[in-house]
């Protein structure tokens, strides 16, 4: 169908529209989030986190060194850019699919209409969330709108060159973005309607490999050990573990029944938070499917794959990954209403009708406006910069800070490779900056073998000045630092890494905290993350000089901060916090908010029942420390913290009933769990040497205690003395 540059100009007026308003709630500076990260990748051409994006990483280098503004504000810009072509193409795929069903057409009908649906999808929760930060969402849905429109487009000319072109953009796309997977039965259908042609199908996959070779740029630029270097996939196994996102498989549900009904009943919350009446758009689609198959069905798997496939992945932030169904979903109420339309044309005045159809579309944009905006004007956020500030002002000059966590590594990472903030500070990050870690120790032929944490912790060995450890208590569970096993002292934002002092709270006296509203609507996610996080370091400072009542005091900002989020994995990180501070108390309610937060999967219960297990045995309560751990096993069988834990309470249980030989098996098999516990093997030294009276494996496990603990305290002295003193009996 040849477009009338009348058509195409209403689509460029959308399209400015919804531009100015992203411009207008644009954040200014670096975003919460993965922004920080994808503004520094972008900028260095390095190697951002699985599955890479290397599309976004190029065309982000060239906004990144455009000649005015910051390089998180040009990298912003290019979200909302991205998100205004797809509000472009949107009005045409709109336009196109209200025309092609009309009935004695009404110009202003068929503008007017498409206008107010691009408007709908260009202010959807989600899309106009990812169009004012850093995000790689944007050009995802840019790319996937062309490939709709270019499908549409194809309904009519059967045009080869169309074809190509939509492979080649689908091959970028996933260069991209692995997500767009959801839209293959899209160009299955071009391939096989009107029939299947052998040459149209060799030279498809050929543009698309062609185009999917962008991924090439991982292991080439990885070989220069860029300055952020996820996973290094400079070899072949690394690369396709890399861009398959393996690091990233544990977030998927299992495949049980009760798990795929939690998640849909979370895809259909999200929906229903887009925009007003957006589960309407889903039986829109269908109906597309029943009256238009050729053109619907293929709209509809891509729709039902998307929900599929988002709906296992398990992570805090997962609106983004259902985009793909929200533009369907606007795409399916507008086909409804229009059919409607059509049918009470047989029984009302068409002027009414007509009207009453256009009235509709502008009484959900004025409604959608009014709630979202409120919600994602981010143009005063300011946070994610201030608090990266927060926590390089926590340094001292000269300084190693190894970070911990995206809250505030990902903005530290910009401010200070980017902006060059602290250029005395040198900063690592253990996870995408391993390759540089280990070219900081010379282990590169070790990468991929020594673990992260055992990385930074030689760094820190290695480093001759002041070293520190980043705080962010509410990261997940990929955590690889156990804090309980190391010295530290708190320092501010971060820890000072080899002391166990009371906090130094001078610190937080030269640190100007942002103020902040708990009740604030625009404050998102990360935004809460972040104050809480500052509120609970500062409380734990204060816990660990006595102050009881004033570190309560921050601990309940921190709480109010993160009250209203009803998410299970903020709720049980707030926990295990709380327990590492021994207010066990605390720790129960956070854990009990935690499994009664609305969707809980079997996973995240299981993760849970460990930690409520945790607190039972800090109580020394093992019986009912087992209990939760067999109800995590139950939830998630194979579930390595539970194993390993119901192995632990399970020898001080033994222990208690003076089986020995038991206790020390069961310490055994939490040692091959995870031998990283310097502790099992001082206790298993004990008991050799108090109940068992064989002296040979108490030295040796005694020695291994020292060896892995590092201790130079004055217990780890009389431990000494004491395997002289075994080791003289010997003799």
């Amino acid at each position: 169908m040849i477009r009338s540059k009348t058509v195409n100009i209403y689509a460029l007026i959308t399209s400015i529209i919804s531009f100015f308003i992203y411009l207008k709630t644009l954040c200014p500076t670096v975003y919460s989030g993965d922004s920080g990260e994808l503004c520094t990748v972008a900028y260095t051409l390095s190697i951002a986190h699985p599955p890479g994006y290397p599309l976004f990483t190029l065309i982000g280098w060239l906004f990144g060194h455009l000649p005015f503004g910051s390089v998180a504000f040009l990298l912003n810009l290019e979200s909302a850019l991205f998100s205004t072509i797809s509000v472009y193409f949107g009005f045409l795929i709109f336009e196109y699919l209200l025309r092609d069903s009309a009935v004695k057409a009404n110009h202003y009908l068929y503008t007017i209409v498409p206008a107010l649906g691009a408007l709908i999808w260009g202010l959807s929760n989600t899309l106009w969330a990812n169009s004012i930060g850093a995000e790689i969402y944007s050009l995802s849905m840019a790319l996937v709108t062309i490939i709709i429109f270019l499908f549409l487009r194809y309904q009519k000319t059967c045009s080869a060159q169309l074809l190509l072109l939509s492979f080649y953009i689908y091959g970028l796309s996933l260069g991209n973005h692995l997500s767009v997977i959801a839209i293959a039965p899209i160009l299955i259908s071009l391939l096989i309607w009107p029939k299947f042609n052998l040459r149209n199908f060799g030279a498809a996959f050929l543009m698309t490999l062609a185009a999917i070779s962008i991924y090439l740029y991982l292991p080439l630029r990885s070989l220069n050990y860029p300055l952020m270097d996820w996973s290094h996939p400079a070899n072949l196994k690394a690369f396709i573990e890399h861009v398959t996102a393996a690091r990233f498989q544990g977030f998927f549900s299992q495949f049980s029944v009760a798990n795929i009904i939690l998640n849909i009943k979370r895809f259909f919350i999200i929906i229903h938070n887009e925009f007003p009446l957006a589960w309407l758009g889903l039986l829109g689609i269908f109906l597309l499917a029943y009256k238009k198959p050729r053109l619907g069905l293929p709209l509809l798997l891509s729709m039902l794959i998307n929900i599929g496939y988002a709906s296992m992945y398990e992570i805090p932030d997962i609106e983004p990954h259902f985009l793909i169904t929200i533009f369907l979903s606007v795409a399916g109420i507008l086909f409804l209403c229009h059919s409607i339309f059509l049918y009470l044309l047989k029984y009302f005045n068409r002027r009414l009708a007509t009207v009453g159809f256009i009235a509709a579309f502008a009484a959900i944009l004025i409604l959608e406006f009014s709630t979202n905006y409120r919600e994602n004007d981010q143009s005063q956020n300011r946070l994610a910069e201030s608090y990266a500030n927060l926590v390089l002002k926590s340094l001292p000059p000269n300084s190693l800070l190894i970070s911990v966590g995206w809250t505030s590594g990902s903005p530290c990472m910009y401010l200070h490779n980017v902006e060059k903030a602290a250029p005395d500070i040198t900063v690592f990050d253990p996870i995408s900056m391993e390759s540089n870690l280990a070219k900081y120790l010379g282990v590169t032929d070790s990468l991929g073998i020594i673990p992260v944490h055992q990385l930074a912790i030689r760094a820190f060995n290695k480093w001759p000045g002041d070293k520190f450890l980043g705080k962010d208590h509410l990261w997940g569970g990929d955590n690889p630092f156990k804090h309980q096993q190391y010295q530290l002292q708190g320092n501010g934002l971060v820890y000072r890494w080899g002391k166990k002092n009371r906090a130094d709270l001078s610190v937080w006296q030269n640190l100007a905290i942002p103020a902040a509203d708990t009740t604030k609507q625009s404050l998102n996610f990360n935004d809460r993350v972040m104050y809480s996080n500052i509120y609970l370091s500062w409380g734990e400072d204060l816990l660990s000089n006595g102050m009881i009542q004033e570190a309560r005091e921050k601990f309940a900002v921190a709480a109010a901060f993160t009250e209203n989020l009803t998410n299970p994995f903020i709720s049980n990180a707030m926990g295990i916090f709380f327990r590492r501070q021994k207010m066990l108390e605390l720790a129960r309610y956070e854990y009990d908010k935690a499994l009664n937060a609305p969707f809980v999967s079997n996973k995240v219960r299981a993760d849970i029942e460990v930690n409520i297990g945790n607190l039972f045995r800090d109580r020394n309560d093992f019986e009912s420390a087992r209990g939760h751990y067999l109800q995590a096993l139950k939830f998630r069988p194979g579930h390595a913290d539970a194993e390993y834990n119901l192995a632990v309470t399970e020898a001080y249980i033994n222990l208690n009933k003076k089986d020995y030989k038991q206790a020390v098996a069961n310490f055994i098999t939490a040692m091959r769990l995870d031998p990283s516990d310097p502790m099992l093997y001082y206790n298993v030294g004990l008991i050799y040497d108090t109940y068992l009276a064989d002296t040979a494996n108490a030295i040796s496990y005694y020695n291994e205690y020292l060896r892995r603990s590092g201790d130079i305290s004055a217990s780890a002295i009389n431990l000494q003395n004491r395997i002289a003193k075994l080791m003289t009996g010997r003799q």
